[in-house]
């Protein structure tokens, strides 16, 4: 069984400074490494703020990214092999 390092259960639960969030929060939120978020960041054009050595992630960014990934109904379940087990 593969263990989940993501503490944060809820988008709502990541701790929002303003507009901002920091890095290591939204890691932990997606189960990403360092590599993978950076080309996150870059492909999904979010905006970083970087103070220190500390990043963060603007986040009205993420939530329109979340917002514009969004499946219908159909497409979530066409995809979703388990689904039927889950109803039993």
């Amino acid at each position: 069984m593969r263990k989940s390092y993501n503490t944060h259960k809820n988008f709502e639960d990541l701790p929002i400074m303003g507009e901002w969030i920091p890095r290591e929060a939204i890691k932990r939120f997606f189960n990403y490494g360092n590599t993978k978020m950076a080309s996150f960041a870059k492909e999904h054009r979010i905006r970083v703020s970087k103070i220190g050595k500390r990043l963060f992630y603007n986040y009205l960014d993420i939530v329109k990214l979340l917002d514009s990934s969004t499946l219908k109904e159909k497409d979530f379940y066409d995809d979703d092999d388990d689904y039927d087990d889950d109803l039993e």
